[in-house]
């Protein structure tokens, strides 16, 4: 699944209408993880949507800033220009090197972060650890891959990476050592990003953040990440499944036939 695109389904509207008439729980679900989507959640919830932050039409730095409010405008120079011109740290990034420099280097770095004493680093996951290794590892033979970072003659400060497909992004995972603290080292990171991407002609770059009030100060748009449909377990459940999937099916059907007929 394309994390950065809904899937196009023309009937979703219409079936969605028919399943609230049949009284039948119908969840869009953004979650994502090692297991796929979360529809266990369907007993619990019904017809939850929630959208992340991301860019989806700015070209230029000068044009980003622009659309700011002009206080968060300010507060973004002044804590990029505290770091880089008075602290002399710089800005880095690379797409080489990532399993046997990268990688570890920002394992290292969760270890001083507040990832760690709350338990969400990658490394107190053996299972993510993997999932990210591996990622990695495809990622940077493929080139779809790159890590950033603030770093100073003696230490990484913070770090993230990127994953990138066709025109699109992922930024991921910023991390920061707590020690930096009150230097904001994670928001100059971000916004650094976001100033290396303008002029690459991405038409969307998702920020994997979630209610995350650093991260709506920054990134200025909303796009929903994905939708699942998911049907209880029960007898209305079943039917409503069933209809469905016929509909989707005739929609299958259809395109097939036109495509033939072409």
């Amino acid at each position: 699944t394309d994390v950065l695109l809904e899937p196009g389904f023309p009937l979703s509207a219409v079936v969605a209408e028919v399943m609230n008439k049949l009284i039948v729980s119908i969840m869009i679900s953004p979650v994502h993880g090692l297991s796929g989507f979360d529809v266990d959640a369907a007993a619990f919830f019904c017809q939850i949507k929630r959208e992340r932050k991301a860019i989806t039409h700015f070209r230029t730095w000068p044009d980003y800033l622009a659309r700011m409010p002009g206080k968060h405008r300010r507060e973004i120079k002044r804590v990029i220009s505290r770091l880089i011109d008075k602290h002399k740290v710089r800005y880095v990034t690379s797409n080489v090197d990532l399993c046997s420099k990268w990688y570890p280097a920002y394992l290292d770095l969760e270890q001083d972060s507040w990832k760690q004493a709350a338990g969400k680093t990658i490394s107190s996951d053996s299972d993510a650890e993997k999932y990210f290794a591996e990622a990695i590892q495809s990622g940077e033979a493929k080139g779809k891959v790159e890590f950033q970072a603030l770093q100073n003659d003696e230490e990484m400060l913070a770090m993230s990476f990127r994953f990138k497909a066709q025109l699109r992004a992922c930024e991921v995972k910023t991390s920061y050592r707590e020690k930096y603290r009150k230097l904001y080292p994670g928001v100059v990171l971000e916004s650094l990003n976001i100033q290396n991407l303008s002029g690459k002609d991405y038409t969307a770059v998702d920020s994997c953040a979630f209610e995350n009030y650093a991260i709506e100060r920054i990134w200025p748009d909303e796009i929903t990440i994905a939708r699942t449909i998911v049907f209880r377990k029960n007898v209305v459940g079943r039917l409503a499944r069933l209809l469905y999937q016929r509909l989707n099916n005739s929609i299958f059907i259809g395109r097939v036939g036109k495509m033939a007929c072409r």
